[in-house]
């Protein structure tokens, strides 16, 4: 019997600490699309080649948000993960969209 409550402990603290990291990482996601939004709204102001290199800082700044979100997934290991954990990863992909 202790045996089987020490095994349902260890796949609770598991699925818990898998958690804490796909919310850590959907954070980052929510935050990198903000910045990446707000530093593409000043192409309004800009002009000629600094219009370029805010369209090229701002498209790497969304690359690292697809690799976020692309290292959310890669935590997701199957689908039924994936509704557990829907939850927790949607906040920061409705941010970036």
């Amino acid at each position: 019997m202790q045996r089987m409550l020490l095994g349902y402990s260890r796949q609770y603290d598991a699925r818990n600490h898998k958690r804490e990291g796909i919310y850590k990482t959907t954070r980052d996601i929510t935050k990198r699309s903000k910045e990446a939004i707000f530093f593409l709204h000043r192409i309004k102001q800009a002009a000629g080649a600094q219009r370029e290199r805010i369209m090229r800082e701002g498209w790497a700044k969304l690359e690292h948000v697809f690799d976020l979100i692309l290292d959310v997934f890669a935590q997701i290991e199957d689908d039924e993960d994936f509704w557990r954990f829907q939850r927790t990863v949607s906040f920061g992909l409705q941010e970036f969209v």
